[in-house]
């Protein structure tokens, strides 16, 4: 066995000005080619004894530096690391930092060249469970879509450079193309789009507005009724923003726009429906507004912020992670009785609160987007089957009933309730003669 060297004999190599910050760079710094890692001419003994104290990843970096190092550490250790697997994912990533064109998949964990792939997804992305969803950006314009690979590369590009990722103005245009999962006609949705990087995470946020003249007509509904002219007016509109935003919204957003026009025409000040919405299901927080700025129109607005989530595989978030998650996949607990808390505005606008997840934040005025959609889901599903054709009329309908808590959204009226008031609505012009009936 090869004799172990003196003290004296392994501390020569530190004699030239041996200052600690000098000897962390000597151990560290690869140096040129002719000059030999400190680590290279150490014995095996004390080699051996020094990567014991290195967790596996560093150990599996040293390896790398050398073929003294890995001929030496290879017999005792599996570089494969697969019965490590946090070591093993710190490992990699620590590789892929010397490698601009390689990322790390968040999924799968295996590095790829994201320059050679299609909308540079991992080539396992229709694999990687819980993971193979991609949430609608804008359909206009390249990127389309937000794969969960996409995050990496533009929180990995905003923190190193281009040639690690693609940057943040790649995400950000306007455009009146549209705004939801389908082309409309008429009026288009216009759409202001940017994005940010805050605390490591990826957000986007997005304006989304339409312009409408106000209806011009009006009726003058009978004691217990209540005149809705504006709302089915507006109701072709009002649909053109579905599929804005998260895919939990589905129909509850039309619904908020719906009660938005009513609140606006009764004058109602501060409404429910100009509060932060969350969604319990996933990381977004919207906005809904419906201003008359100037005359003879209407603005419908929403306003929303995503977070996508960051590269810190300590700070996973499941609200973040349903971004990309089919409904229904998993099952997300929602205690609607609390108030919501987290907001993403804030957060989008340089909040200083250091998050532990994504529930805490300090509480606004907010509002469950689960509450509103639960509360409209059978009347906004019915009304936009039996009355989207009936945009341009004037129909009224009953007053809700008062001394109801504001804070329940409670359906006051089923579709039954309004073709009920239509057809009561109609007798009693019928019976007045009224010229509609003539005949």
């Amino acid at each position: 066995m090869r004799p172990i060297r003196s003290v004296d004999s392994i501390l020569s190599v530190f004699k030239q000005k041996s200052t600690p910050s000098n000897i962390r760079q000597l151990c560290l710094s690869p140096g040129p080619d002719s000059v030999p890692s400190v680590f290279n001419l150490l014995p095996a003994e004390i080699l051996l004894t020094i990567v014991t104290l290195l967790p596996r990843s560093a150990l599996a970096c040293l390896m790398l530096t050398s073929k003294y190092l890995y001929n030496t550490l290879s017999p005792g250790f599996e570089l494969r690391m697969e019965g490590f697997p946090d070591e093993r994912s710190v490992f990699i990533r620590l590789l892929e930092k010397d490698l601009p064109q390689m990322v790390v998949c968040y999924s799968c964990e295996i590095l790829f060249d994201w320059r050679e792939k299609s909308r540079w997804r991992c080539p396992n992305h229709s694999n990687h469970p819980f993971f193979d969803f991609d949430p609608i950006w804008c359909y206009a314009h390249e990127p389309g879509f937000i794969s969960r690979e996409m995050v990496d590369l533009f929180v990995r590009g905003h923190e190193l450079g281009p040639e690690y990722g693609p940057q943040l103005y790649e995400l950000a245009h306007s455009c009146d193309k549209d705004g939801g999962w389908f082309r409309t006609r008429g009026r288009k949705v216009a759409r202001v789009l940017d994005a940010r990087i805050q605390q490591g995470r990826l957000l986007l946020h997005g304006v989304y507005s339409l312009t409408a003249p106000i209806p011009t007509f009006s009726i003058d509904p009978e004691e217990g009724y209540y005149d809705r002219s504006w709302e089915y007016a507006l109701m072709r509109e009002m649909g053109k923003f579905n599929g804005i935003g998260c895919i939990h919204l589905r129909t509850a957003l039309p619904a908020i726009i719906l009660e938005a026009v009513r609140q606006l025409r009764l004058g109602v000040p501060n409404p429910l429906c100009e509060d932060l919405v969350n969604c319990g299901y996933c990381a977004t927080d919207l906005r809904v507004r419906a201003l008359t700025d100037f005359p003879g129109q209407i603005i419908l607005q929403v306003e929303t912020w995503r977070s996508f989530g960051g590269r810190d595989m300590y700070a996973r978030d499941p609200l973040e992670d349903a971004h990309f998650q089919i409904p229904g996949v998993r099952n997300i607990r929602l205690d609607i009785n609390q108030p919501p808390s987290r907001n993403l505005q804030q957060l989008y606008n340089g909040g200083s609160v250091r998050r532990t997840n994504m529930l805490q934040l300090p509480p606004h005025r907010q509002t469950w987007l689960q509450r509103w959609k639960w509360s409209y889901a059978d009347y906004t599903e019915q009304l936009w089957v039996d009355l989207i054709n009936l945009g341009g009329s004037a129909i009224a309908v009953r007053v809700p009933r008062p001394g109801q808590p504001k804070r329940f959204f409670i359906l006051r009226e089923t579709i039954k309730d309004i073709f009920d008031a239509m057809k009561l609505h109609l007798q009693a012009l019928k019976a007045s003669r009224h010229p509609w009936f003539w005949t």
